[in-house]
């Protein structure tokens, strides 16, 4: 893989679920994304519950970007939607959840030290 500036998104498939173990073993690289367009120093990602939605955080730009994913979990197939500034909350964010119902999501950042 070629070294590019900014952030790649990597996706593994895991032989076991939830696999930390055996790092290792059981491992398999299927493909990336990268996000330096939006993001040049993400420190986050996560997934809406069925996949077709991508959410990356940082402390570059300071926004959680959305990506539309045309293939569930694909982000090879990821196309930027928007961004969200989180600034009047933390202008450090460093990671991100979503409740399992996505009706909130959760940022924590290390400059006004909260979780928004």
């Amino acid at each position: 893989m070629k070294k590019l500036l900014g952030i790649l998104i990597l996706i593994f498939f895991l032989s076991e679920t939830f696999l930390t173990s055996k790092v290792s073993a059981g491992v398999t690289f299927v493909d990336s994304f990268h996000v330096g367009s939006q993001e040049g120093n993400a420190r986050g990602v996560a997934f809406n519950s069925d996949g077709s939605k991508m959410f990356v955080v940082g402390n570059a730009n300071d926004d959680v970007h959305e990506y539309n994913l045309g293939t569930d979990f694909d982000v090879s197939t990821a196309v930027y939607v928007d961004g969200y500034d989180t600034t009047s909350r933390d202008a450090n964010a460093c990671g991100l959840a979503f409740s399992s119902d996505g009706t909130k999501m959760f940022i924590i950042g290390n400059s006004s030290n909260e979780n928004s």
